[in-house]
């Protein structure tokens, strides 16, 4: 199984992934995110094997959270 995190602030956009996701029965969805903020609290908390993460969002874009998650 592989842990999976979401990041984008656009709700339909969260919404589609979801969908693509629901024919992977290995992929289990740990957090949904819709700013870079919470994206990095929420990935640094549960460590996921795949994020799928929006690079143009208000706050932090998708590099900065990269930039800012714990090593």
């Amino acid at each position: 199984m592989k842990n999976v995190i979401i990041v984008d602030d656009e709700e339909p956009a969260r919404s589609l992934v979801k969908e693509y996701l629901e024919d992977y029965e290995n992929l289990v969805l740990l957090d949904e995110c819709n700013n870079g903020v919470d994206a990095v609290k929420s990935i640094n908390n549960f460590k996921p094997d795949l994020v799928f993460l929006d690079i143009q969002m208000p706050g932090l874009t998708g590099f900065e959270v990269i930039q800012k998650l714990h090593q």
